[in-house]
């Protein structure tokens, strides 16, 4: 059997890849035979045809997981790799990323594979669906708004959000997650300050935003979250405001769909798209490219590029 899986979504695929193996050890208890080659530490194709190829005296099939292999190597390796897979063992071919399309052993893949995973971010009735299913798993309910709040501190963030509702249900002891569990537990991405510092920062009231800069470093938060959620706010207002033609399209789930955001991230952000334009935001995001440019080759401190954010909007 030949299984590709691939995608963004790594929670998706490295759990999908663990029930695989769950269930072929569960199948072959004291018989089985499974191998797993981490490309990104070492690449010997070679080697992989060699283990594809040999014979096991103890199982009938040997399960032999590569991860990231495409991305490891080129056409011509990949070419020897597919000339090397037989039919008598499981071959889990695991990308934790999307591959090149054009890279030759995805097409391959894509055609002759017995199974074909591609792990996508979920957004909107699916990852609201998702968090409720695994708040379930652990025993749990959430309520609609409560998912809403939940989705607006950690995103869609699946491997973020596995952790906080573990460490909610085990908070509530049996009740229902509710609103005021997400603020005493989980330190969002995005928070009530952070919003009012972004609307300050778009409507140029630069002393507001300037003040509750400051408050948001004075009760301790890393100064690298606030610049990435800047730049992450930011972005989705521009995603936002072309999905909604700039506040024409007031419908929170069309919006969402088209921008790829959860739709209370959108109604969030529809309205400070009414209230800015399209050219204020495009600058804010180039400002921050060039600072974190900046940043991280070392020409400015994180702190100073704050403040020249906030007060040269």
């Amino acid at each position: 059997m030949l299984i590709y899986i691939c995608g963004e979504e790594t929670y998706t695929t490295h759990h999908k890849v663990e029930e695989l193996k769950s269930a072929y050890i569960q199948k072959n208890v004291g018989g089985g035979n499974c191998v797993v080659f981490d490309c990104d530490e070492k690449c010997d194709v070679y080697e992989i045809c060699r283990t594809i190829g040999a014979q096991d005296l103890f199982a009938s099939e040997k399960m032999i997981i590569i991860k990231n292999f495409i991305q490891s190597t080129k056409a011509e390796e990949q070419k020897i790799m597919q000339k090397a897979i037989s039919g008598t063992d499981i071959i889990v071919f695991w990308e934790t990323g999307l591959p090149r399309k054009n890279a030759f052993l995805v097409g391959w893949l894509n055609k002759n594979a017995d199974e074909v995973l591609e792990g996508k971010k979920l957004v909107g009735h699916d990852l609201t669906m998702w968090i409720t299913q695994y708040a379930k798993k652990c025993n749990a309910k959430i309520d609609r708004e409560t998912v809403d709040e939940l989705v607006l501190y950690v995103g869609n963030d699946l491997w973020r959000l596995a952790q906080e509702i573990d460490k909610l249900s085990a908070y509530v002891s049996g009740r229902v997650i509710a609103v005021e569990d997400v603020h005493v537990l989980v330190h969002g991405q995005i928070d009530a300050d952070m919003f009012a510092t972004i609307e300050a920062i778009v409507a140029r009231d630069k002393g507001h935003a300037l003040t509750l800069l400051k408050k948001q470093l004075a009760k301790g938060d890393d100064p690298f979250h606030i610049f990435s959620m800047y730049t992450y706010q930011i972005r989705t207002l521009l995603l936002v405001g072309g999905a909604s033609q700039w506040g024409v399209v007031q419908d929170r789930n069309v919006v969402a769909k088209l921008a790829g955001v959860h739709p209370f991230v959108a109604q969030k952000a529809l309205l400070l798209v009414k209230k800015v334009s399209q050219k204020v935001l495009t600058n804010a995001h180039k400002h921050l490219t060039v600072l974190d440019r900046e940043i991280k080759t070392g020409k400015r401190d994180v702190q100073s590029a704050l403040d020249l954010f906030v007060m040269g909007i």
